[in-house]
């Protein structure tokens, strides 16, 4: 399961965290941050979990912006 989360810091400053958790171990197998996370960062990141850990038959997320990008949904079906 992959999901964002946003907060704010002290400063006021927009932070935003990709967090991707396998769902049968429960273990956390990433948390990236930054102000901005874009496809290419989610993309990146995916890759580099199927590379480390193999391929996925599932991924479960919500239907936010991120998740709905063109990018994102023609890359995983490759």
């Amino acid at each position: 399961m992959w999901d964002f989360v946003q907060t704010s810091t002290v400063g006021g400053r927009k932070i935003r965290f990709l967090n991707i958790v396998d769902e049968h171990t429960r273990m956390c197998l990433i948390i990236k941050s930054g102000r901005s996370i874009t496809s290419e960062d989610a993309i990146d990141t995916l890759a580099e979990l199927f590379a480390m850990h193999g391929l996925t038959t599932r991924i479960c997320c919500d239907n936010v912006p991120e998740f709905i990008s063109v990018a994102i949904k023609d890359w995983l079906a490759k």
